[in-house]
């Protein structure tokens, strides 16, 4: 089965270029395969339907809440039943916490895996050409989220899309120029 392999490059030590190894990843037999670069929010919003900063806040908030709850309910119990001691509202507070973690949190994670298989199991049916307009149009999509939110661009500029398959081999399907074609007629567009 194919695999993809890809490295860091970190930089030339005398005239020697130094990498590590960043990806390996090998196609099962059922060719499931997304594998993200660089920046993987954006990927991780279109396979999990949930922006992972959104989704970090969601469960601290969450959590806060219901920490929050049961302390407050707690303390007013405390106040017309003095004997409901600390430990009492510590074994409280780890439960909620495991019910939280455990329950909620778990259906979460299960509802996102539904999300993302549904779109696992699409991409496969799709044409070569839609395969690499998905590629372009996240890498867009990435582009576009950089653009309007705090922070340095990290993706920008023109974007290349190619194909590599076993039959056709190396195919670009879009590829940006490093020259106007119109000043070298000679080169062609």
């Amino acid at each position: 089965m194919p695999a993809i392999h890809a490295y860091q490059m970190k930089g030339m030590i005398e005239n020697h270029i130094q990498f590590s190894p960043e990806v390996a990843h090998e196609v099962a037999t059922d060719g499931e395969i997304i594998c993200p670069f660089a920046q993987i929010e954006i990927l991780r919003l279109f396979m999990e339907g949930i922006h992972p900063k959104r989704l970090d806040y969601m469960r601290d908030s969450t959590e806060e809440l219901f920490s929050e709850t049961v302390t407050w309910i707690l303390d007013i119990l405390g106040e017309s039943a003095p004997k409901i001691s600390d430990e009492v509202k510590q074994k409280m507070n780890s439960k909620v916490q495991e019910f939280v973690e455990k329950k909620l949190f778990h259906k979460w994670e299960m509802e996102k895996e539904v999300y993302w298989r549904s779109v696992l199991r699409m991409m496969p049916s799709f044409p070569k050409d839609e395969m690499a307009s998905v590629a372009e149009i996240l890498v867009n999509l990435t582009k576009f989220m950089e653009r309007i939110t705090p922070g340095p661009e990290t993706v920008g500029g023109p974007i290349d899309v190619a194909i590599i398959t076993k039959g056709d081999g190396f195919v670009w399907i879009k590829r940006k120029q490093y020259f106007d074609p119109s000043l070298n007629p000679r080169l062609g567009a």
